[in-house]
């Protein structure tokens, strides 16, 4: 039988397998950090997923742009107050939202594009040796084409601010997006991207 999980739950199995926890996945708890910290990076995705990159903005604009959010139903206000304008106002000013602008201008930037593909079990849970398919769903935070080539991009909204944990933590899922979106695009993915909100980087894996 086949079992449908997401790339973000597949990177917790793998975590709870390296550190030696063998309960499945729908048993691990979730404590209120967890809960507020999955809200906080729901929110930041949602202005990432609809904001316009070409635009200049300050913070009065920013929040010109959060009220008209909140007002179509589109963030909550409980959300809303989990967001610092600081890192949405730092990205905007970065080359890669400069990227990303052109990219849009081309009509050659996706946002928010889901994904279900079959991999071995023993990719999918590191506890089965097995070759059955398992039933992968994700979605990507954004990709883009750029001289010809495919550029993954993943928002992450850790407050860690060492690189190499997102290095360690989140390459697996990336290779996963990856795969998904060479075989829906036909293409090579040439770069796969990491930019962490928290220290205001990007990482490339």
């Amino acid at each position: 039988m086949q079992v449908k999980r997401s790339a973000s739950e597949l990177k917790r199995l793998h975590e709870t397998a390296e550190e030696g926890i063998s309960a499945p996945l729908f048993l691990l708890p979730l404590n209120g950090g967890a809960e507020t910290a999955a809200r906080r990076g729901t929110a930041y995705h949602k202005v990432f997923e609809t904001i316009d990159f070409g635009k200049d903005r300050d913070e009065a604009e920013l929040k010109l742009f959060l009220d008209e959010l909140e007002r179509r139903g589109a963030l909550e206000k409980e959300d809303r107050e989990l967001l610092s304008a600081e890192p949405i106002l730092n990205f905007l000013s970065s080359e890669l939202a400069a990227r990303l602008a052109r990219a849009d201008r081309e009509n050659k930037l996706h946002r928010e594009s889901s994904f279900v593909m079959a991999v071995p079990a023993r990719e999918a849970d590191p506890s089965v040796q097995s070759e059955e398919a398992v039933v992968v769903q994700g979605v990507i935070d954004a990709w883009f084409e750029e001289n010809g080539e495919l550029i993954l991009l993943d928002y992450k909204t850790d407050r860690n601010r060492d690189p190499e944990h997102y290095r360690e933590n989140y390459t697996a899922q990336l290779s996963l997006y990856a795969r998904a979106l060479e075989m829906t695009e036909g293409k090579r993915v040439a770069q796969k991207l990491i930019y962490a909100l928290g220290p205001g980087e990007l990482l490339t894996l």
